[in-house]
Order: structure tokens, then sequence, then C-alpha cells
């Protein structure tokens, strides 16, 4: 009793705190006006003279304009700068900058990153986080000490968030306090229990725990470095978040992208666990901080899913932990996690390993009533995150099952895998059906890559222990070539096993050990130089567009890891007992090397990175990106894309009240003329859009430069309205998914809700 009066004590205090301390950061704060008259050229810090302009020619170097100082109370503002630039956004280094620093105060109190100011918009917006009161500071608007470019502020000024300062702080402090009511919780009422379970599974939460610090590291620091895709899946968070406080939901076209003409990222990627992140910037926190954590939950998922597959493939403990945490520190997922930024791929690559043990689970254990429930688990993983991942995984399922073709056509083993597709079909309704719809009404724009012949991979690179941390993807040859390696120790694991598979004499080990081994070298084929990409595209002329869309042969590579790591769960179950201690002994020090290659790596990358952050979130423009790049534009959509509609005829098409709020527009049309007329809107022509007016005969179709075209019938006079509202089918699809989710829930709960129930009937 003692225990739950202690606790419930806590819980009212927390309580308490949590209230005032949200009620006192949402009042509100009277705006810090700053002149851009105020302004002071200063080079090192040291002020030099008024002015608003600054560029190369000016003396001195660490040249920036410099604000007056400031004071600032706990929470986020806004910082908003406008100006002139000729700063371009492909510049591949920041050029010209804003930031807020600290003055006379540690630089820990305040967190503004900094904010890229580019040539194609005037105005740009930052939050800037402050962790303690009265803390001075001063806005710094500077150029980089080698460019060329010049920046010219016109207007400065700081505002309060009330309700992302109120947000940030109440879900801060939430967390605090549901850490340390766990371990209340733990102490209070399990300590025995929680005691037992450490000490049985200390060397797995070591072990585990210490892989995923290591994986960890360079996101820990106060920067998150340089990655070849970063600035993009940044921008998807973003936008996501944008889109969502806009009111759209489901999140189909993002309609801040392409200095507001909307991209479908939210149909044609998988954007699931982005929405994390997302709501984390809606709450407040930076897009740094949101897209840390995300880093963060999902290589503690990967851990997590890792060590229960393997350990189910390897049937222990040990088996478990040594795999998964080879898995964790695989040099491959670190590289793809840091270096190319690929968030679609290594997200996906946390699920892989569900699919193996649903695959294990149906063709090598006896009971196969549950094992579609993993199958399913990681086929909303991958389809929730990368397409890609998504078609190479289905493709190797497919060679497996052909390789294990007597066993596929048993009763039992093909009824499971037919449930597994039903249901994961049904659970994915929500991405499958906008996807295929969107790909069958919309005309794309045709992304050229490289032929897969000019980015397939040389054995020496795929199996590399040197690299360069930061060069670029490159064809025709390894000099300056990005990291795209599995590792020498995923090419001794694989080595290792064909050697205990040639001295096996058991079938049924031989079997399980010999298909991993046949699909990985299946992978390395096609990923390699050898495969015939080039004779494909010359004599199979219709496999070209399918094959381009895989963008690069090393992809296949993804794979690769999660077979190496079921190879090591497999060398411990088929070599328990105290004769086989040096078969596992080996497989352990095959693990710790490749631990050590991705260490080695998360170290040098580490080490060499810049130590202050990009502020990727700007709320104007194209926002990072270029606005004619991106694979799901449409087709024809022009490079410079004008804020205003176009009307066909200006003589006899007449337009008033116009007005555009993200992706719908409203207006006043009149056509004066006996034919049909149109207007074109600056938006995408995305399927998807509905047209409504005072009388009939508007409609909507897609012009040929890919904007959405309204078409106005003779002598129309009235008003337009134009909205994204896709087809009721989406929606409903969205509907059955969530369905099949929870239904998938139920049934993976249905023993514990259960046995209260049949306990009361035995009793009764």
């Amino acid at each position: 009793m003692k225990n739950k009066w202690i606790f419930l004590v806590v819980i009212v205090a927390e309580i308490l705190l949590l209230f005032t301390t949200t009620m006192a950061l949402a009042k509100s704060r009277e705006d810090i006006p700053i002149s851009a008259d105020d302004l002071m050229y200063s080079s090192y810090g040291e002020e030099i003279e008024p002015s608003t302009y600054l560029d190369a020619s000016y003396d001195g170097e660490s040249k920036s304009l410099l604000s007056p100082v400031f004071t600032l109370n706990r929470g986020v503002y806004n910082v908003r700068i406008e100006y002139q630039s000729n700063n371009t956004r492909r510049n591949e280094n920041i050029g010209c900058w804003s930031k807020v620093i600290p003055e006379d105060i540690p630089v820990g109190y305040i967190n503004s990153g900094i904010a890229k100011l580019v040539d194609d918009v005037d105005t740009i917006n930052y939050h800037v986080y402050v962790y303690g009161d009265n803390v001075t500071a001063r806005i710094e608007n500077g150029i980089d000490d080698d460019s060329d470019c010049y920046i010219l502020i016109t207007g400065l000024s700081i505002s309060y968030c009330r309700f992302e300062s109120a947000a940030h702080g109440a879900i801060v402090l939430f967390a605090i306090f549901a850490v340390i009511d766990l371990i209340l919780v733990l102490c209070l009422f399990y300590r025995e229990r929680a005691g037992r379970y450490i000490k049985d599974n200390a060397e797995v939460i070591i072990v585990m725990s210490t892989a995923t610090l290591i994986a960890l590291f360079p996101i820990l620091r106060d920067s998150i470095g340089y990655g070849d895709d970063l600035g993009f899946h940044m921008q998807r968070i973003y936008q996501i978040a944008h889109s969502l406080k806009m009111g759209y939901f489901p999140v189909y076209v993002m309609p801040d992208w392409k200095n507001g003409y909307g991209y479908a990222s939210g149909i044609f990627y998988g954007d699931t666990l982005l929405f994390i992140p997302a709501l984390l910037y809606i709450a407040g926190f930076s897009l740094a901080a949101a897209y840390r954590f995300l880093v963060i939950s999902v290589n503690v998922l990967t851990a997590f899913i890792a060590y229960f597959s393997f350990k189910k493939i390897g049937n222990s403990k040990r088996a478990g932990e040594i795999a998964a945490s080879a898995y964790v520190l695989c040099v491959y997922r670190v590289i793809d996690m840091y270096q190319r930024a690929d968030v679609g791929e290594w997200t996906a690559i946390s699920f892989f390993p569900l699919l193996i043990l649903g695959l294990w689970e149906v063709y090598h254990e006896n009971e196969t009533k549950k094992s579609w429930i993993y199958l399913v688990l990681g086929a909303c993983g991958l389809a929730s995150t990368h397409v890609l991942s998504s078609l190479i995984s289905v493709l190797l399922i497919i060679v497996f099952m052909l390789i294990c073709i007597k066993k596929t056509v048993k009763k039992d083993v093909y009824l499971t895998l037919l449930k597994a597709v039903g249901i994961a079909i049904l659970a994915n309704l929500y991405f499958i059906v906008p996807f295929l719809d969107s790909f069958a009404h919309n005309k794309l724009r045709e992304v050229i890559f490289s032929p897969l012949n000019e980015t397939s991979i040389y054995l020496v690179q795929m199996f590399s222990d040197h690299f360069s941390d930061f060069n670029n993807s490159v064809t025709n040859g390894m000099y300056r070539e990005l990291p795209i390696t599995m590792g020498p120790a995923c090419l001794l694991i694989v080595l290792f096993s064909l050697y205990l598979w040639l001295k096996e004499d058991n079938k049924e080990k031989k079997r399980g050990i010999g298909v991993i081994i046949a699909i990985f070298g299946l992978i390395v084929f096609m990923a390699s130089n050898f495969f015939p990409y080039a004779w494909i595209y010359k004599n199979i002329p219709s496999m070209e567009p399918v094959l381009r869309n895989l963008q690069f042969s090393f992809r296949f590579m993804s794979v690769g890891p999660v077979l190496a790591c079921t190879l090591l769960a497999l060398i411990f179950r088929y070599n328990e007992g105290s004769g086989r201690k040096t078969i596992r002994t080996v497989a352990i020090c095959l693990a710790a090397l490749s631990c050590f290659y991705a260490s080695r790596y998360v170290f040098e990358y580490s080490s060499m990175q810049p130590t202050e952050e990009r502020v990727y979130d700007h709320d104007e423009g194209d926002a990072y990106w270029e606005k004619s790049s991106g694979e799901y534009t449409l087709y024809n959509l022009t490079p410079v894309l004008s804020k205003d509609p176009v009307v066909s005829d200006e003589a006899v098409v007449i337009v008033s009240d116009y007005s555009k709020k993200a992706l719908n527009v409203t207006a006043n049309v009149t056509n004066t003329s006996d034919a049909e007329q149109y207007i074109d809107l600056p938006l995408q022509g995305y399927y998807g859009y509905k047209v409504s007016g005072d009388y009939d005969g508007l409609y909507i179709v897609t012009s040929d430069e890919g904007k959405l075209r309204v078409m106005i019938p003779a002598r129309y006079s009235g008003s337009m309205n134009v909205r994204f509202a896709p087809p009721v089918y989406w929606n409903l699809s969205y509907i059955i998914s969530l369905v099949t989710i929870l239904g998938i829930i139920c049934y993976i709960k249905r023993p514990e809700c259960l046995t209260p129930v049949l306990n009361r009937k035995k009793n009764g």
C-alpha cells in the first residue's frame, strides 16, 4: 500500500508540473522588432560599420551582418528574414546563410541551426530554440569565405510561437516523466521480476545496446552530417507536416512543393514512418531533432526485430544476439543511413528479418498456422517505407519459392503463402490503390537513369573495406566512387557457411543453408558488372523500362546483409553441443569483424563532418528541391513555374477574385466567346482534382505542360472552385487497411484477451 501511495503522489506532482509548465509556455509574448538599418557589417564578430549588404569584395574573413543584441526567454521562436541573394539551391556549399547566435551565453542555451538563403525566394522563416531565460542573442546573416554570392537584408523579425513552445515543453516533460515512472514501477512493484529478467538477459541487453549505440554515434552529436539524399528526405518530413497543418489527411499531394504546384510524394513514396518526425516538427521540435528521433527509433526497432527474428531462426539467445548485432552494425546499412541518407531503403532494411523469419517458419517448421503473421508484418513494413525494396523482395521470394518448389506445392505451405499474400495486400491497400491508380491516370516525367550496366559494382567494391567517406556515385570505374560495400565480413560469413555446407551430411541442414547461399550468389551476380544488363538492353528492349526503374544495380546488395546474418543464426542452430564450439567461435569472430568494419566507418564519418546543423524547413518557394526535378513530376512540367494562372485568350476569358490556398483555387471566370476556352492553374495536374461552379460544364484535364487545366464552356460566367478530392475508393482502401491491421493486432493479442474469459468459464 505504501508503494502505491508513493507512486500516486509522484504522478500527481508530475501532472501539476506538466500543466503549469505548459500553461506558462502557452502565454503570448510580444514580438521583437529589429530594423535592417541597425545591422552591422562584422568580421570575426568584430563590428566594423552599418550595412545591410554583403558580398565577397568586403574585407576580412568570417564576414556577416549582425543584428543588435536582444533577449529571449525559454521557448520556440520564429525568425523571419526578408532578403535578396544570388545564392543557388544547387550550391554544394551553403553560400549565404542566417542563424541566431548566443551573446555571452553558453552555446547550448540556443539552437537555431543554419538556414540557407537562396535566390528564388525573398523570405525565409526558421525556428530558434531557447533552453533558458534571459538569454541574450543576435541574428547573424553571412556568406562563406570562398563564396562569390551576395546578400541584401531588407527586413528581420522574431516572434514567439505559443503552440510550438507549449507542445515542445509538454512532450519533453512527458518523456522524462515516462522514464521516471517506468523506473518507479519496476522498482516499487516488479523489482524481483525485473531483476530476474535483467540477470537472465544481461548478455543480450549489453550486446544489443552496445551495437545500437555505436550505430547511432553520428546522430547523437549536436549536428546532422552530410548525406547525399538528406535534403530531399528532410523536405518530405517538412512537407508532410505542412500538409497536416493545412488540414490534408491522408497526405497525397504536398501543396508547398514545386513552387506551390504540389508534388505527389504521398502517393508514390512510402511515407508512413515519416509521419512520426512530421508530428514532432508540428509540436515544436526542429526538423533536425525530429529526424534524429526517427533515426534513433528505427535503429532501436531494427535491433528488436533482428534479435527476435534471428533468435527464432537460430533457436537460441546467443544466435539471436550475435546475428542481430552483426545486422545492426553491417557496413552497408550504416553507409545507407549516413553517407547515402537513403531513408526509404535503410528503414526498409529493418523489416527484412521478418520476411526471412516468415519464410523460415513456413518452409522449415512443422507449425505454419501463425507464420503468415511475420510475412504480413514484414510486407507492411516494406510497403510503408520503400517501393523498390518491396519489388526486390518479391522477386527474391519468387526465386526462393521456385528453388524450394517441392515444399511450395505442399498444401499447408501454399495455403499459408496465399493467406499471407492476401492479408498483406489488404493491409497495404491504402498505398497500393492510390499508387497504381495514379500510375494509370498520370503521365509522369521520364527520369533517365544511367543504364544498370554503367552503375554495376565490381566484386572488389562489393566486399571492400577501404573507401572514401564523401565521394559520389560515378560510372565506369571505382575512382571517386561512393562507398558501396557489404564489407569483407559478409563475404567471409558466406564462404564459411559454404564450407560447412560442403561438409554437412544432413540433407535438411544442407537445404536450409544452401538455399540462402544460392540467393546470396544471385544478388551478388545481379549487382555486379558480370550481369548481362547491356545484352538485355540490346536484345530484349521491352525489359529496359523495368530495369531502369531499379535506378542502380547495387540496390540488390541491400538484401545481402540479412542473408549473411541468417547464415550466422543457422550456424548456431546446426552446430550445438561442445563438439562444435570451434565453429560457433568462428561465427562469433566473423560477426565481430562485421561490427568492426561498420564501427570504423561510423567513427571516420563522425570525425569528418561539420559541427553545425543545416535548417531544411523553408516555408516559401520550392522548399529546397529543384522545381523541375522529381521522378513523379508530371510530363513536360516547365522548369520555370509561374505562380499566376494563364488563360487561353485574354481577350475573351476574364478572371476575377482569384484566390489560391494550398491545393484549393477559387475564382470568378467569364468566357465571352462562343467557343470553349481554358485556364491553366499553378498546380500539377495530378489525377484527383475536382472542379465545381455555379453552372454545369466546367471540367478538368491536364495540359501538355503538366499543369491543371480547367475547361470553360462557351458563354460561361460564374464561380470556379477547384480542390484536390481523390476518388472515394482511395479513402475506402484506407478503411480496409485499417480494419485489416486492427484485425491482425487482435489476432496476435487473442491469447491474452481470451485467457481471462477461459479462466472464468473454467472456474464457473
